[in-house]
């Protein structure tokens, strides 16, 4: 409805004005995140995925500020495919598009493989580990080919930097 030429929506007899979240700066970015996702050839069903992500979580903010429940949303994300399939350019544009849309607080994308979270000696493992994953607080970590962490029972350097992941 509109009140004041202001558009609102009523949520559980609460009415919630729309105006604010309809200035944002980041809107701009948002825009071209999406162009960017739109120029990929195929792909429609994670391309939809990604965009409807705006509207959940435009939804989640507009139910914060109304002070009304929000569920816990788990941004846990896994891309498998075959190489070249586009999956580290999804994840790219997927931090970006959070980034725009003022969910992540630093935005950056941290690129990691197994070497990056493996160590050579024991002990060595966990601090790599948690050392890459302090530097994607607030942004995305990205972990290219992640199977490769747990190549069989015995990889206990790669069972330890899962171990200290799930943690």
């Amino acid at each position: 409805g509109v009140v004041e030429n202001e558009l609102v929506i009523l949520v559980e007899n609460n009415l919630i004005a729309l105006q604010k979240f309809n200035h944002r700066e980041k809107n701009r970015n948002v825009e071209e995140v999406k162009q960017k996702l739109n120029k990929i050839i195929g792909l429609d069903s994670v391309k939809e995925y990604v965009l409807k992500l705006e509207d959940t979580m435009t939804t989640r903010k507009l139910r914060e500020e109304a002070g009304l429940k929000t569920a816990s949303i788990s941004m846990n994300m896994i891309f498998s495919g075959n190489p070249g399939t586009g999956k580290t350019t999804i994840a790219r544009l997927v931090s970006e598009f959070l980034a725009a849309l003022g969910i992540l607080s630093k935005g950056q994308f941290v690129e990691v493989s197994r070497g990056d979270l493996v160590g050579e000696h024991v002990g060595e493992t966990a601090k790599k580990t948690t050392e890459k994953v302090n530097s994607a607080l607030g942004g995305v970590l990205f972990i290219d080919e992640a199977y490769a962490l747990n190549r069989d029972k015995n990889d206990t350097f790669g069972l330890e930097a899962i171990d200290t992941l799930v943690k």
